[in-house]
């Protein structure tokens, strides 16, 4: 979200019928659904990075959303790109059965 003019990070929990949620929205540079199983791949990256951020140590190098898919499975919880509600760009959910 450093270059986008509206930063914002919305958080919220759901919960509907036998399954919870946690979704996190934000308004960065957004991602293609189509694509965004792809990106819980090992080195898999979609975005390009200025010199700049680079500079900065960003960037990183396309495992930390396996390492998220990995924990998350451990836990019998379920994560995947959704389609984001207006005014966002991007929306991850991070889901789990309901146990009483």
């Amino acid at each position: 979200m450093l270059d986008s003019q509206t930063r914002e990070i919305s958080v919220s929990f759901v919960e509907a019928r036998s399954r919870c949620a946690i979704l996190v929205q934000d308004t960065g540079s957004g991602i293609d659904l189509t694509e965004g199983e792809a990106l819980f791949q090992p080195f898999q990256r979609r975005s390009t990075i200025s010199a700049e951020r680079r500079e900065m140590g960003l960037g990183g190098t396309g495992l930390g959303l396996t390492i998220v898919r990995m924990v998350a499975n451990n836990l019998n919880c379920s994560v995947a790109f959704v389609a984001p509600k207006p005014d966002y760009s991007t929306a991850f959910e991070l889901s789990w059965k309901w146990q009483s």
